[in-house]
């Protein structure tokens, strides 16, 4: 067993890194794009007090990737990884997706209450970081409010 100080270093010398992924910005209102920015702005504190990186997956037609990359610019001293897709479409997206799995520690998903989750860029990273048993959050968002869940069920409401 370890005492709190022995315990903190040895947990220190894990990489801790946080990817926020969601989607694009066509699929959002202009309310529910206000809640996914509250919401990252609202945990800026923890973000730069739990994770050493972040990262997304620079979407070149916008949303959640392109909120939080800018964010992470303005507001956050943790240094920021992008994971733009590279390649041949569609094979591209899934490259990209396996890519972020890899290297986060920590997921943070974004959907708007109406998008499909089968068909979900962001649901197939969720799932890949699933499969390798690492944290995984999905935020629902509506225009009032948000919930969390997870890839596998429902667990959970955040107000």
């Amino acid at each position: 067993m370890y005492c709190h100080g022995t315990m903190k270093a040895q947990m220190s010398k894990v990489a801790r890194r946080l990817i926020v992924i969601g989607s694009v910005e066509s699929a959002w209102t202009r309310k529910q794009k206000w809640m996914v920015v509250q919401c990252i702005v609202h945990r800026l504190p923890e973000i730069k007090e739990r994770f050493d990186s972040t990262g997304s997956g620079r979407s070149d037609k916008g949303g959640v990737d392109i909120w939080f990359e800018k964010l992470m610019e303005i507001f956050a001293e943790v240094n920021f990884k992008a994971f733009p897709p590279v390649g041949e479409k569609p094979q591209c997206y899934y490259d990209r997706n396996k890519r972020m799995a890899d290297w986060g520690t920590e997921f943070w998903g974004f959907l708007p209450i109406n998008h499909s989750l089968k068909r979900s860029g962001t649901m197939q990273t969720i799932r890949m970081a699933d499969k390798q048993d690492k944290v995984t959050h999905v935020y629902i968002v509506s225009d009032t409010g948000y919930f969390e869940t997870k890839s596998r069920g429902f667990y959970e409401v955040v107000e």
